[in-house]
């Protein structure tokens, strides 16, 4: 079984969003339920309030364009 640390080390999550709301927050509350030290990276249209601050291994990103599939290659 591998090591759940060493997978937290080489994994990143990218999650495209319009906005930080309700799903976001729930959607990061379970991620961290289960991984703890896993890099999210939360891409959105405009910079939002970081809610998210506390955690050293959340980053927020303003995309410069709305469409879904252009956040996911950004």
């Amino acid at each position: 079984m591998p090591d759940n640390k060493k997978i937290q080390e080489r994994v990143s999550i990218i999650i495209p969003s319009v906005k930080i709301d309700n799903l976001l927050e729930k959607c990061i509350k379970e991620i961290r339920f289960l991984y703890k030290e896993v890099k999210i990276c939360i891409i959105l249209d405009d910079k939002d309030k970081n809610i998210f601050e506390n955690d050293k291994n959340i980053d927020i990103y303003k995309s410069e364009n709305k469409n879904m599939s252009a956040k996911r290659n950004l």
